[in-house]
């Protein structure tokens, strides 16, 4: 079974117990139950994270690692920062609510200190499975649930949810997607019925390497879709495709976006021959905003871009 089929299937589990959770009592989940609402004592839960891996809690989480800035702003979220024991470096130095930043670090999500986190002697580990390699020593002792990359708002969607599951906070996990729904549905509203030749040309480099780009399958790609646009990077053959000079100026994008870790709007402009792109000689160059697209506020990441590329639809 690949990994994508696993991950699959633990999402259409949790959610079936989310959905389940609202007639009140306990359900099974691979041979574990949990009781919405229970005390931290009750009985284990088992489920599957995004790499296929059966992870089981023996009770509710009440010491969690979080090696990820989007998944640590959920848990405060849904009421459960107080739970954060320590976090990567990232999120200590960007992560959002400002209390985070306050929390022990336990070094770089792609490398943390073992010795530092087997001292903090965790309930549950959340981490992205580029940290696999690093954590791989921890799997047996300590529950390490790594989640499923992002390529759409649908996944934000499910990540929230299946955190409010992990920590028996389903209600205010469910809170929170109600009101992140709700906000991107006003976006939509405006941008969803945009036909081909009203959508702007899209060009969105994530990565601080020049050319590295959202492509097709990618949360940038649905970013750019749900806010009105068209990637130019949407057919290519690999998710996160790099481009070359040549390739993207013969594109002419009308939009240039920069991740929030990129390079700075200048530097952009400043290419050689990006001068006779559309985006450039338009000044229709942004740099996002500081703001974790996979969390309680990504749908102000959407906002974001639907006001850049669609101002008019917009206007106070």
């Amino acid at each position: 079974m690949s990994k994508i089929t696993k991950r699959q299937i633990g999402v259409w589990i949790t959610i079936i117990v989310l959905v389940s959770t609202a007639f009140g009592g306990g359900y099974i989940l691979a041979g574990g139950s949990v009781d919405d609402g229970a005390a931290a004592t009750i009985g284990s839960i088992t489920v599957i994270d995004g790499e296929g891996r059966t992870v089981t809690l023996v009770a509710v989480p009440n010491r969690i690692i979080a090696l990820t800035p989007g998944y640590a702003e959920t848990l405060y979220a849904i009421n459960c920062g107080d739970n954060i024991i320590a976090v990567d470096n990232t999120t200590a130095q960007k992560g959002y609510p400002l209390e985070v930043r306050n929390k022990t670090t336990v070094g770089k999500a792609s490398s943390p200190s073992l010795e530092s986190i087997v001292d903090l002697d965790p309930d549950l580990i959340i981490a992205y499975p580029y940290s696999r390699t690093a954590l791989s020593s921890l799997e047996s002792n300590t529950a390490v649930y790594y989640v499923a990359y992002e390529k759409s708002f649908e996944d934000v969607i499910d990540g929230i949810r299946i955190a409010g599951f992990l920590t028996n906070h389903t209600s205010d996990a469910n809170e929170v997607v109600s009101y992140i729904l709700s906000k991107i549905e006003m976006i939509t509203n405006k941008t969803g019925n945009l036909n081909k030749t009203m959508r702007p040309l899209v060009y969105y480099e994530t990565s601080s390497t020049a050319g590295r780009c959202a492509g097709f399958d990618t949360l940038g790609n649905d970013l750019i879709y749900k806010a009105g646009g068209i990637n130019i990077a949407a057919d290519e053959p690999v998710s996160y495709p790099t481009l070359n000079n040549e390739y993207i100026i013969d594109r002419d994008p009308d939009v240039i976006l920069i991740s929030w870790y990129g390079q700075s709007m200048e530097d952009v402009k400043n290419r050689p021959g990006w001068d006779t792109t559309s985006a450039v000689k338009d000044n229709s160059v942004y740099k996002q905003s500081d703001i974790s697209g996979v969390g309680p506020r990504a749908w102000m990441v959407l906002e974001e871009l639907a006001n850049w590329l669609h101002p008019e639809l917009f206007e106070a």
